[in-house]
């Protein structure tokens, strides 16, 4: 497996494959994932994260990703129609989770854009106009989609949204073992909130 980058570029792909040879196996394409995921967890893909944050004793940086919006639910008075912050649920599905209550709607909002942080320890958000910290372990459940990730936690009786986890491209290239043969191939990755709970939920056992 090559080296992949992190951010996504206006890179044109390019494709060594040979029409002579076979695809890729899926099965190898999910296993050198899982690894990738496993190299995140380990912590060994941290530096093509620059971050701010100062680790504490035994705390490892995992990721830190620029650009993510903070998102909650709120109760507002409305006129009529929908409004609030489309959470992409899957590949071109997107839903606007407000309900209407008589003149009121429940909708996800956007309250802040910054840094999504993640350590084998904690989450830290960093905005423009505030800041979150909390330890994994205060987690109760999480909430993957398409584009993000949203946490349930003790202490915060609102989902928090942390959405653009997308922004993280990773691109590597396959490479046949000896006695494997297929072509070469170029995978290009966005991270999802489903990668992101398989993470936090594997450092949470990890402790």
């Amino acid at each position: 497996m090559g080296l992949f980058d992190i951010f996504k570029t206006n890179e044109s792909n390019i494709s060594s494959k040979k029409p002579s040879l076979p695809d890729c196996p899926p099965e190898i394409i999910e296993r050198e994932k899982k690894d990738i995921i496993n190299r995140f967890i380990k912590g060994e893909e941290a530096n093509n994260f620059p971050s701010n944050v100062l680790l504490k004793k035994d705390e490892r940086l995992i990721i830190d990703i620029p650009n993510i919006i903070l998102a909650e639910e709120k109760t507002t008075k409305v006129g009529g129609g929908y409004l609030g912050f489309s959470i992409r649920i899957m590949k071109g599905v997107s839903v606007r989770p407000g309900v209407f209550t008589g003149s009121k709607e429940t909708k996800v909002a956007q309250i802040d854009k910054g840094s999504f942080t993640l350590t084998n320890k904690r989450i830290i958000f960093s905005g423009d106009r505030q800041t979150r910290n909390f330890n994994l372990s205060s987690i109760n459940s999480l909430l993957p989609t398409d584009n993000g990730i949203g946490i349930n936690r003790n202490g915060k009786t609102k989902t928090e949204y942390y959405l653009g986890t997308q922004n993280v491209n990773l691109s590597f290239i396959i490479e046949p073992d000896e006695g494997v043969t297929f072509a070469p191939t170029k995978i290009e990755w966005d991270l999802e909130g489903y990668n992101i709970q398989e993470i936090i939920q594997r450092l949470i056992q990890e402790d």
